[in-house]
């Protein structure tokens, strides 16, 4: 994390010397930097220039385990809170053109990313998301918020997860109200409580830095989901009558070329969407 830091330090100083960049893209941005990156003033100087944003976010990886790549500390601190908080709050009057990539793990349900927190871009035309996942309705809201302005809107590798097996973390984000399968045992209750007083007392300040894993427990949820593509599909054709170009399908992922060529995706039904 230190390099990264070092070297897209350098970047932003650089690019706040010109006065002139509107757009930024980058590949590989690290999923959870340290806050003193975003909050040093040659960030928020070029932030405040931008009319363009295209990120495609690197996550960390388990190499041992990588089936548990999904549940990293850091994944979860990056999607949920650096993007919004750093990256898409701040610029949302200004943003014309916005592309959200992650290079290996979906991204939307887990890691969660509440799109609630995120006011519409007034002036978006063009909207590009790359292994996003759905299963809210708030979602679509979000996205057809932006029917006032919005012309383009890509997806790639975008699918709806219509039935999900989840751990307490992952259901306390998306799901908060929802009953598991068994209720917790006393003994876990009590540690749930403990960790909760602990994090109360300081442990949210290392929030972006990354960190371990959070660990799993056997208290299971399920929940089924009723969306569909063609109530999803539906609801573009109705609530965003500016649209001129759209396009679903994916892209060339396994060459890792897919964020590069998003503006030549090809529409199709992606593999294991229900449509």
């Amino acid at each position: 994390m230190e390099f990264r830091v070092a070297i897209l330090s350098s970047f932003f100083r650089a690019l706040a010397k010109t006065g002139k960049v509107k757009s930024l893209t980058i590949k590989h941005l690290q999923d959870c930097m340290r806050k003193e990156l975003f909050a040093s003033a040659d960030f928020v100087a070029v932030r405040q220039r931008l009319r363009e944003l295209h990120l495609m976010i690197a996550t960390e990886s388990n190499e041992t385990a990588p089936a548990l790549d999904i549940d990293l500390h850091a994944n979860s601190r990056g999607f949920d809170r650096s993007l919004p908080r750093f990256w898409l709050q701040p610029t949302t009057p200004q943003l014309t053109r916005l592309t959200l990539y992650s290079t290996e793990c979906f991204w939307g349900v887990w890691p969660f990313t509440d799109l609630r927190a995120i006011p519409p871009f007034p002036k978006l035309v063009s909207l590009s998301l790359g292994n996003f996942t759905i299963a809210h309705d708030w979602q679509i809201d979000w996205v057809v918020s932006h029917g006032a302005t919005l012309k383009e809107l890509i997806l790639d590798d975008c699918l709806i997860v219509t039935a999900l097996r989840m751990d307490r973390s992952q259901t306390a984000a998306n799901f908060p109200e929802m009953a598991p399968l068994r209720p917790p045992k006393k003994d876990e209750d009590s540690e749930d409580s403990e960790n909760s007083e602990n994090s109360e007392d300081g442990h949210e300040n290392d929030e972006e830095d990354g960190g371990g894993e959070d660990e799993r427990d056997d208290v299971q949820y399920l929940k089924e989901v009723d969306l569909r593509w063609y109530q999803v599909l539906d609801r573009f054709g109705t609530n965003l009558p500016l649209l001129q170009r759209f396009d679903m399908g994916s892209g060339d992922w396994q060459c890792g070329n897919a964020f590069e060529e998003r503006y030549d995706l090809k529409s199709q039904i992606p593999y294991g969407s229900i449509v």
